[in-house]
């Protein structure tokens, strides 16, 4: 007769915890940061690159879920601008809110660039340089 034999100590941390890295993913596909979304699940930042680092398709699914979180969040920022159009459109906007939508507006910009240069950063760079006499010297270039 076949004996079932048990395996023996403690079950690895990450075969135990595959449904935490799909809430973690799902976080992140959804516009968290990756701090919360690691935070929510109690594992720390090292545990999880550690598994990044060891599971070459974990880190792949982690791209592409901060992809679709940048896409997703630009979604939001989008249907907010068109919101604050319509209040401004029936004069229901104050300055302030605009300013505020706009101040939003600019750091999605911005983190999104920085997220991910490849996709949402700029074609150009420029680099401009102005001496004592109010000279300029600038140096453009692609990516």
């Amino acid at each position: 007769m076949n004996k079932i034999v048990k395996a023996q100590g403690r079950p690895p941390k990450f075969n135990a915890s595959r449904n935490a890295i799909k809430r973690i993913l799902e976080a992140l596909a959804t516009g968290d940061s990756i701090r919360k979304a690691i935070a929510k699940e109690n594992l720390s930042w090292n545990t999880f690159r550690k598994w990044m680092n060891e599971k070459p398709e974990l880190r792949e699914a982690y791209e592409q879920a901060k992809s679709d979180g940048i896409h997703f969040t630009l979604d939001q920022v989008e249907d907010q601008c068109k919101d604050m159009i319509k209040s401004a459109n029936d004069k229901t906007a104050n300055l302030n809110s605009i300013k505020a939508l706009d101040i939003l507006v600019r750091h999605k910009q911005f983190l999104a660039s920085k997220l991910s240069p490849k996709t949402f950063g700029t074609d150009k760079q420029q680099l401009s340089l102005t001496n004592n006499k109010g000279e300029k010297f600038s140096i453009e270039w692609s990516k």
